[in-house]
């Protein structure tokens, strides 16, 4: 009889040995960060170095052996290096232009949030190496804490701020997919973090009102 219990309980004992991993206290996202606009914008660039620093702290809870859900706080970081540039329609107001390259030397956009991540955590089986396969599925709820376009040129340079006429909220859906600690990243803001909300009339390279929403690709490192 006992060598039946053991040799029932024995799978069971190894799949949940194989199943613990390290559940991610704190991750680290590097990303890649671009501006998606609401309509097509014919002549907007966007740098190859533009990028995103989000720093997550977190715990979690299993509800089902395998998976987790996780929670926490976070704060992340981002330098948007196009060649949108500020005009000031009025005292009260400005609009977003497009700019030549021979008008800048650095252009860019710089905002910071506090974040609320919320996730769906799975994490497979380990290797004997200690290797195992994690996804995670979530959104990151947010307030702006910062917001400002810099522009740099030959002979001056101007950092502008209060002129990011959005929701100083966001809502970014993501997912995770690697092996281990590392795995890619992927985000997308849902709520639109730029907007023309004022085009000036007869300003060379202006555009239609236009929302911009921000996409996220790269690198998370989870420990």
């Amino acid at each position: 009889m006992k060598k039946l219990l053991f040799s029932l309980l024995l799978p069971l004992t190894v799949f949940g040995q194989n199943m613990s991993g390290p559940e991610g206290k704190f991750i680290y996202d590097l990303t890649y960060d671009l501006l998606v606009p609401s309509q097509s914008v014919d002549g907007l660039q966007q740098e190859w170095y533009s990028n995103g620093h989000s720093f997550s702290f977190m715990g979690e809870r299993s509800f089902v052996e395998g998976f987790g859900f996780g929670y926490g706080f976070g704060f992340s970081i981002h330098n948007l290096h196009n060649n949108l540039a500020y005009v000031e329609v009025d005292p009260t107001s400005v609009s977003m232009t497009l700019l030549s390259d021979s008008l800048f030397n650095i252009n860019k956009q710089n905002l910071s949030y506090f974040d609320i991540p919320l996730e769906i955590r799975y994490r497979g089986r380990s290797t004997q190496k200690g290797w195992f396969f994690r996804m995670s599925a979530g959104v990151r709820l947010g307030y702006r804490l910062t917001g400002s376009a810099y522009h740099r040129a030959d002979d001056h340079a101007i950092r502008q701020y209060r002129v990011f006429t959005t929701s100083p909220y966001r809502a970014k859906v993501y997912a995770r997919v690697g092996a281990g600690k590392v795995t890619l990243y992927a985000g997308y803001d849902l709520i639109p973090m730029l907007q023309d909300q004022n085009p000036p009339p007869n300003v060379p390279g202006d555009f239609e009102i236009t929302k911009f929403r921000m996409m996220s690709v790269g690198l998370s490192i989870v420990l």
